[in-house]
């Protein structure tokens, strides 16, 4: 019974830092400060890696924030948690021809 009452105990604080973190998270990105929310929405997943919501967030929050990248990988990670997800498929779309350019922008092709 110890060690139920324990991991009860454990599962109930995490979710309490996650419930506050996801609204300073929230908070942050209502006040356009994007990329500390990136980086709140980031510690939420620490808690709930597989949570497609956070990670479309943390992808929006990227995407705002200048890192098309992060913005691509947060996307693919929603896709992958919860591929029935509309959201995070239609977010991705977008995102992609973005990243491309943006890669294209850091290492052009030589001779082109």
């Amino acid at each position: 019974m110890g060690l139920i009452a324990d991991r009860l105990r454990r599962l109930l604080v995490a979710l309490g830092i996650r419930r506050r973190l996801t609204r300073r998270a929230d908070r942050a990105r209502d006040a356009r400060a994007f990329a500390e929310a990136a980086a709140l929405y980031e510690r939420v997943l620490r808690l709930t890696p597989q949570d497609a919501r956070i990670h479309i967030q943390a992808g929006h929050m990227a995407k705002e924030a200048g890192d098309p990248v992060g913005a691509e990988r947060h996307y693919r990670a929603a896709i992958a948690a919860a591929p029935e997800d509309r959201d995070a498929r239609r977010s991705t779309l977008p995102i992609s021809s973005r990243t491309a350019a943006a890669c294209a922008k850091l290492m052009p092709i030589s001779g082109a």
